[in-house]
């Protein structure tokens, strides 16, 4: 996986805890995630990579164990801002248009949306990339608990045709489909959910108009906090840089990290027209105003992390990066 790629903390520690369940030790599990117990930020995110380390430790650990199906059965769904804002849309469809638009502020690269057959079903998709469809298990969960979040979002269990998923068969095919409640078959070319299309348009049960404005406005502003899609080199290099900050992302550090000379480093940055110091800078700053979410962190802490010696530094850049003190940031 690239390691500028993010997912929500949340998911990462629902892993561990299945794991945990499962008498792997927590602590092992945490250290392999880099995390010391449950974000004070709802919000927080980790590097992919970690969810990498994570299911390889789970199939060592579990050898036979359906671990997507028994995930999703047995754990609620991660909590954040799309999954609020999908449970509070008023139909089917719309929650799939608003999911496909914020699904970057669940998992940096999952990619959603609908596709239709000869037959007249329409299918739900599920894609992400390809290294994670070719792995097929964590595209099984991410199906599963969509199909729980649907089913939650309107009262019932979300009625389905048929399940299809692009991979092979790794378990029996019986559990899968008492799980869906509809025929599944492996190796089928596509990752999706079918359902009659007059299933877009039932009706949410939870469906909050005023609720969803809020959400709405909020999810907009993470959005804007997020990196925008760019180059592959520079998402690698983001997530190279966000690991050194505390060291003070020295530029030859970084380059090892990627398994470039600096020479080369340097050379594809200006390729692409960007310079090494202004993505420390950009990385910094997003940084910066994840760890200052945490009313629980201090400047101080949050300063030291992010590479500074001094807070006088600090304050200077977070202010031009955000026109605003800390304090005053947090404030608002």
């Amino acid at each position: 996986m690239e390691a500028g790629s993010t997912t929500l903390a949340t998911v990462v520690l629902t892993f561990v805890e299945f794991g945990a369940r499962r008498g792997i030790p927590r602590a092992r599990l945490l250290e392999l995630a880099g995390l010391d117990g449950a974000p004070a930020d709802p919000d927080a995110r980790v590097s992919d990579l970690v969810l990498v380390k994570l299911w390889g430790e789970l199939l060592a650990q579990l050898p036979g164990v359906p671990i997507p199906l028994e995930l999703v059965r047995e754990s609620k769904v991660p909590i954040g801002i799309v999954a609020h804002i999908v449970r509070n849309a008023a139909t089917l469809r719309e929650a799939l248009e608003i999911g496909g638009r914020y699904s970057r502020l669940g998992d940096g690269d999952y990619r959603g949306g609908s596709i239709a057959r000869d037959d007249g079903t329409v299918g739900i998709v599920t894609s992400h990339r390809p290294e994670v469809v070719a792995m097929g298990l964590p595209i099984e969960t991410m199906m599963g608990w969509a199909f729980k979040l649907f089913g939650d979002a309107l009262g019932r269990p979300l009625p389905l045709r048929e399940v299809t998923y692009a991979h092979a068969a790794r378990f029996d095919v019986a559990p899968y489909e008492a799980f869906y409640g509809a025929p599944v078959r492996f190796s089928a070319g596509a990752n999706a959910m079918w359902v009659d299309p007059a299933t877009l348009d039932l009706p949410l049960a939870a469906a909050d108009p005023a609720l969803r404005g809020w959400l709405l406005a909020h999810a907009e502003r993470m959005l804007a906090d997020l990196p925008a899609d760019e180059d592959p080199l520079l998402r690698r290099l983001r997530g190279a840089i966000a690991e050194e900050l505390a060291a003070g992302a020295e530029l030859s550090r970084v380059a090892r990290r990627l398994a470039l000379s600096v020479r080369t480093l340097q050379r594809r940055l200006a390729e692409l027209d960007r310079t090494y110091q202004e993505l420390v800078d950009d990385v910094r700053a997003q940084a910066a105003k994840r760890l200052l979410r945490d009313r629980e962190r201090s400047t101080l802490d949050a300063a030291f992390e992010l590479g500074y010696s001094d807070l006088p530094s600090f304050y200077r850049a977070f202010k031009r990066w955000t026109g605003a003190t800390p304090a005053e940031w947090r404030s608002r």
